[in-house]
């Protein structure tokens, strides 16, 4: 049992060096994020009126692995999965009209959104939002990512993938370890924000502009463990391999009693001790 303990030890100090060649910490950062986007007075003005518009948004994004709560692992030569998520949150707007200020709440839409925020003398004040989220992804060392762009219209969960190797053109990228930087930047992108006074459900007066792309902050960072999971594999099968050879080979001879007389049993000639 000896020897079988003496090459555990030796096989988990070199996988732990090989370990240790890289670099020696790898940080999860921003498991969760809330991202925002604002602007700020966009001329809305219409019907005579001054109208101006500012907005404050926000969104929340999980960055996971196939397990969940732990960070993601791309296997060396191979590669794997990271899943984003994007939540919504809360969010608000403020409508100058001419002389008052109307400030409304609501929850950041991913997809096009009538906002109703004031009455006033002319009829009823709607705010029309027409937006997509886009999220653009690259990674820091040596991989790709798979889609580096991704569109939301919803809530949900996306999957991208880290491709790493690959093992049939680089044989020795099956020892690679270390840490991959991931920074996802995300733009929330109002298409068309339209103001809009309805009366008695005619239209008296629109205006519409188009803010385009709004850059979120902050950017988001995660980490990824780059896995040599080859290597690590072979390393615990030949333990096992050295375990049993080193059991079987210290395995006790078995012993039988010695017989006072042997019987032979006249059916088949063999003969029993007895």
């Amino acid at each position: 049992m000896r020897k079988a303990l003496s090459c555990l030890v030796l096989i988990s100090l070199v996988l732990i060096s090989s370990v240790s060649l890289a670099r020696p910490s790898v940080v999860y950062a921003h498991a969760e994020t809330e991202v925002s986007f604002v602007i700020e007075d966009v001329d809305v003005s219409a019907g005579g009126h001054t109208i101006s518009l500012s907005l404050s948004l926000k969104v929340s994004v999980s960055v996971e692995g196939l397990i969940p709560l732990m960070p993601p692992v791309a296997f060396s030569g191979f590669g794997g999965d990271v899943k984003i998520t994007i939540l919504q949150e809360a969010a608000s707007l403020t409508l100058f009209y001419d002389s008052t200020l109307h400030n409304k709440g609501f929850v950041t839409p991913l997809e096009s959104t009538e906002i109703p925020v004031a009455s006033v003398p002319e009829g009823d004040i709607y705010v029309i939002l027409s937006p997509s989220l886009s999220v653009n992804i690259t990674v820091e060392g040596p991989a790709s990512i798979s889609p580096e762009a991704l569109t939301w219209a919803s809530e949900g969960t996306k999957t991208v993938k880290i491709e790493h190797g690959p093992l049939m053109d680089d044989l020795m990228s099956m020892f690679a370890f270390g840490e991959l930087g991931l920074k996802i930047m995300l733009y929330y992108v109002l298409e068309e924000v339209a103001v809009e006074a309805r009366s008695g459900g005619s239209p008296v007066f629109e205006h519409t502009a188009s803010p385009g792309a709004l850059g979120g902050s902050p950017v988001v960072e995660a980490s990824a463990w780059l896995v040599p999971v080859i290597p690590i594999v072979g390393g615990l099968i030949l333990l096992a391999i050295v375990v049993a050879v080193v059991k079987r080979r210290r395995r006790r001879p078995t012993f039988y009693p010695e017989a006072g007389r042997w019987v032979r049993y006249p059916g088949c000639g063999y003969e029993f001790p007895v």
